[in-house]
């Protein structure tokens, strides 16, 4: 494994784990499952527009992780075994890790090579960019990290709208729309 891939796998153990109450952020995720069961939340969801921000601390390592997140206000169509599902497009700091992903409420196969793929964002009616992503360290099918965390969450924070378009296995390309306004992230935010 890579160092990012390492990083990658870690804070996904560490993070998304203790946040099962997030609609999507628990689901499907085999890494670190038990990781909720040696740490404390300290923080409830807050409010803020859509978006839903969650902090937690590990109780062996006392690291503090940080987790905004925001439904999607469509669903991807899947065909069987799958079923029609929303998403949740989050950003999370773990420790000195920042990363953000794109995770299906259900299971569903988001399609991503090992070496990498490209997802394209569009922020409201700007020109669509392209990001960088990577498969989930554990390989859970129904989740994807971009790459460039900082840039799309500049791109966040002055957006009302994103929409990410996904590949999924025999379902072709589709867009998940996310209203995005109101995100608090970085210093100063709580």
């Amino acid at each position: 494994m890579n160092g990012l891939t390492v990083r990658r796998a870690a804070a996904l153990a560490g993070g998304c784990a203790l946040f099962a109450s997030l609609a999507g952020c628990g689901g499907g995720v085999s890494n670190g499952a038990n990781s909720a069961a040696n740490s404390s939340s300290n923080g409830a969801a807050a409010a803020g527009g859509g978006w839903q921000y969650t902090s937690s601390t590990d109780a062996m390592t006392s690291a503090k992780t940080t987790v905004a997140c925001v439904e999607s206000d469509n669903q991807v169509t899947l065909q069987f075994p799958y079923k029609d599902t929303k998403a949740q497009l989050c950003v999370r700091q773990n420790g000195k890790t920042l990363d953000s992903y794109v995770q299906l409420d259900g299971n569903g196969q988001i399609l991503c090579d090992f070496g990498g793929c490209s997802v394209r964002v569009k922020f409201d009616d700007a020109q669509p960019k392209s990001f960088p992503a990577t498969r989930a360290a554990d390989n859970s099918t129904n989740i994807i990290f971009l790459e460039h965390t900082a840039q799309l969450i500049a791109s966040l924070k002055k957006s009302s709208k994103a929409m990410v378009e996904l590949s999924y296995f025999q379902n072709g390309d589709q867009t998940l729309t996310f209203s995005t306004a109101g995100l608090k992230w970085g210093a100063g935010a709580s």
